[in-house]
């Protein structure tokens, strides 16, 4: 009999994607073009309004830059959002190990690579535009309101492969787990905080490249 085809499903940010490095560089360049003189202030404006959103949902865009506006006291009619969608700030986030470790997972013909992220759809997909060849598109899943309502589904819908997921909560892993018992579970760690919990994923890694000896 032969063996289940294995799909990695892949997080964004803190996984792929460096997203503390970005929006520091985007948060710096957006408020230098809007307040040449008091960036430094600006800057820390704009980091307290994406606390407050975050700790109420995903990152929203649009939301994020009326919000500045009206704290900063500047009004515009200009869309700004050019500045989240910079191909050299998205480049350069991406983590050094991520295309040569999914080049190599790809040259296995029974390795498909997805993903589950959250956040909003159009800036995420912007943000894994460098290895999208590499992805396969009915695998990737983004919820622009809470991934964590989508797990349950998505554990039953891929029961029959050797199902690996990567993301850098804990709690995820731990619902993966509970809905489908063979989920393989991968913390990653990318800033290495190595915080007490009491869930236990399968594998605890800090780079991108362990990925490779445990699909095997």
């Amino acid at each position: 009999m032969n063996s289940p085809q294995t799909l990695i499903l892949l997080d964004i940010d803190h996984t792929l994607f460096d997203a503390t490095e970005y929006r520091k560089r985007v948060f710096s360049e957006l408020i230098e073009y809007l307040l040449p003189h008091q960036s430094e202030n600006g800057i820390e404006i704009a980091e307290n309004i994406y606390k407050n959103l975050r700790e109420k949902g995903y990152f929203k865009i649009s939301l994020f830059l009326s919000e500045l506006s009206e704290s900063l006291g500047i009004k515009t009619d200009e869309d700004l959002s050019y500045f989240f969608f910079s191909k050299e700030s998205i480049k350069q986030a991406l983590f050094i190990d991520v295309l040569p470790t999914l080049t190599t997972l790809c040259s296995n013909k029974d390795i498909t690579l997805g993903i589950f992220s959250g956040g909003q759809e159009d800036m995420q997909r912007k943000k894994i535009e460098a290895i999208k060849h590499l992805l396969e598109d009915k695998h990737i899943h983004i919820n622009e309101v809470n991934k964590f309502d989508d797990i349950p589904e998505l554990a039953q819908k891929y029961k029959d492969k050797r199902l690996i997921v990567v993301d850098d909560i804990p709690e995820i892993l731990d619902i993966f787990k509970k809905n489908n018992e063979n989920v393989i579970t991968v913390y990653i760690d990318r800033h290495q905080r190595n915080e007490k919990s009491a869930l236990k994923p399968d594998y605890h890694i800090d780079n991108l490249e362990n990925l490779i000896t445990i699909s095997e």
